[in-house]
């Protein structure tokens, strides 16, 4: 299957650039800097200083690649055995006693995000939303680091040891370095998969072995996973080291010996 890409450019924050248009200076290129941190081979050339007007100011882009879920949804769903699967383990958690749960569709919750049942002609599934940095350098703890992202989802309607199966995965984008990006980067690089989720939220016709014609397939986000950083970045929580950091109550920083665990 022949992947499609949507490609967006981000460019990282310089200030303001003067409005005269600098002339191109051949140098050797080394490293990229941007209009605070200039090369000082921008300001000397064969021994002479170069005229502000004249050096060249570099601004370094950043290419975000996200693959469309939606033709992901089409591929995933035509594989072979995966809507049987989908099916069965449906028949087999509603032949099951209440306690104990041992799956997410059983919670309480996932009945209060998912009260509609799937039908011969509508399939709602529910995915997890995945997001983390990782230093592609290992896990140094000293050095240097060059942190990227991977945001990637997971059907939970598949049974818990099928979840999170590489071929069951969806890569939705790669977040680029070279470091973690600012809460508002993060909102800008989630925005195509909200638009996304919010498309298919309302139902897509998606044609399916069962339904060759196509059938009405819902999507909703039901879980979001990762460390305490990452979530409180996706979501807009304040920082665990910030003075309320606490995601359940107000309680400050300065008293965290007033927590009272256990009585959430």
């Amino acid at each position: 299957m022949k992947e499609k890409y949507d490609v967006t450019e981000d460019e990282s924050d310089v200030g303001e650039a003067s409005m005269t248009e600098p002339e191109i200076i051949e140098e050797p290129k080394v490293k990229i800097f941007t209009k605070k941190h200039q090369s000082p081979a921008n300001k000397w050339k064969h021994g002479q200083i170069i005229p502000p007007n004249q050096q060249r100011l570099r601004i370094p882009k950043s290419t975000f690649l996200t693959q469309s879920f939606k033709d992901w949804m089409k591929w995933f769903l035509n594989v072979s055995g995966v809507q049987e699967i989908i099916d069965f383990w449906k028949i087999e958690l509603e032949s099951q006693p209440p306690q104990p749960i041992f799956d997410i569709t059983q919670g309480s919750m996932w009945q209060t995000i998912f009260p509609e049942e799937n039908t011969n002609r509508r399939l709602v599934l529910g995915f997890s939303l995945f997001i983390d940095w990782f230093n592609t350098l290992k896990n140094k703890l000293s050095g240097r680091q060059l942190s990227m992202g991977v945001i990637a989802l997971n059907c939970l309607n598949l049974p818990p040891p099928l979840h999170y199966q590489t071929k069951y995965t969806l890569i939705f984008g790669i977040i680029p370095g070279t470091k973690l990006p600012k809460m508002f980067t993060v909102n800008n690089i989630l925005g195509p998969l909200v638009k996304k989720l919010l498309e298919l939220n309302k139902g897509a016709i998606i044609p399916i072995p069962k339904h060759p014609s196509g059938c009405k397939v819902v999507v909703k986000l039901a879980a979001l996973i990762g460390d305490i950083v990452a979530t409180h970045e996706v979501v807009g929580f304040m920082s665990h080291s910030a003075q309320r950091f606490c995601t359940w109550c107000e309680v400050q920083g300065s008293k965290k010996e007033e927590l009272k665990l256990g009585r959430l």
